[in-house]
């Protein structure tokens, strides 16, 4: 068998155009977000190798979508020579493709999106992969992260975006429910990962600095809860044994839930400001420390409340599991 530039495979019956190939093809969900919700459409997938030119002087990509397979002209087409693949790992059928635009896709089974995934790394290289970085901020391991000078047990993006909302908006509404600017979360992300300091603009980047806060909890490999202890988190009930649990968990991780959980319950005091009681501050940061190593759309929507009502135990007694004094009580004891 003949291979092309990367080493993959060529069959006869694989060329395209005059000088492409196709080097994977078959059926696939992409996710399409509307203004309340998102939905998974359906299309035939070819991904093409296009023909080596002396002008662009380098091997190029593009993915082709059809609405059906033996559809002759593509629906959309999208270079992706350049782009980023992250795997979504805690996802047994999800990926995603960043480019000029920002692609998520779904496959038919586990063994689909591995050689859907397999095949993207090889042509895109390990510096292309999320999964594969090391030292950035993001998608690292928790103890690759740099930490705050402040507090080793925090990493900077998590203390930065914190002390900002807590400075800055703990009174505005909707904080950590509306989304922030992409450009500007993204022009952030690119700083922390750089280890750039970051200069955040008073009010004017409270939701900005929510929104990166929750991306780095969201593409954390494994979340600040292991997985080993997902189910025992969601099967536990009470105060004592969300305390007995926390205890077994990693140090970092628990200095770290410490942190943000008892940031998160001031931040509910002012509910009926901020509209973000601890169901609803539970709905947004639950999903992104609460979950398994795998997990399919039916299983994350079968869970969601459950996971929900954990943490929102966890924000609400967040001074008893922890065996902390509340402000409350430290103010007592200062006055007396």
């Amino acid at each position: 068998k003949a291979k092309n530039l990367k080493g993959l495979p060529i069959r006869a019956d694989q060329y395209y155009r005059y000088g492409d190939i196709i080097i994977q093809e078959g059926p696939l969900e992409r996710m399409h977000k509307h203004m309340f919700n998102s939905s998974f459409k359906k299309r035939y997938y070819r991904l093409i190798e296009s023909g080596y030119t002396a002008k662009s002087k380098r091997q190029e990509y593009r993915l082709e979508s059809y609405l059906k397979k033996t559809d002759k002209d593509a629906h959309s087409i999208m270079d992706i020579t350049d782009a980023i693949l992250d795997p979504i790992p805690r996802l047994a059928l999800d990926f995603m493709l960043k480019a000029s635009k920002e692609i998520r896709l779904k496959a038919s089974s586990q063994a689909d999106k591995k050689l859907w995934v397999d095949t993207l790394k090889t042509i895109l290289g390990s510096s292309q992969t999320i999964a594969d970085k090391k030292t950035a901020t993001f998608g690292s391991k928790l103890s690759l992260v740099p930490a705050s000078d402040e507090n080793p047990m925090i990493p900077e993006v998590v203390w930065s975006c914190v002390e900002h909302v807590r400075k800055y908006g703990m009174k505005t509404e909707g904080v950590f429910r509306k989304a922030g600017l992409k450009e500007r979360v993204d022009e952030l992300k690119k700083c922390f990962d750089a280890n750039i300091p970051i200069s955040l603009k008073e009010k004017d980047d409270v939701h900005n600095a929510a929104a990166c806060l929750k991306q780095w909890l969201r593409e954390l490999p494994e979340p600040l809860i292991p997985f080993e202890k997902y189910k025992e988190f969601l099967a536990a009930s009470t105060t004592e044994e969300y305390r007995v649990l926390m205890k077994k968990i990693p140090e970092q991780n628990r200095q770290l839930l410490t942190y943000l959980c008892t940031f998160l319950e001031r931040l509910s005091v002012n509910h009926e400001i901020t509209r973000m009681h601890t169901k609803n501050i539970a709905l947004v940061f639950a999903p992104n420390i609460l979950r398994p190593k795998v997990e399919d759309a039916m299983e994350a929507f079968q869970s969601s409340d459950k996971k929900i009502d954990t943490f929102s135990v966890i924000i609400e007694n967040v001074y008893n599991i922890f065996e902390l004094q509340s402000p409350e009580k430290q103010a007592i004891i200062q006055f007396v």
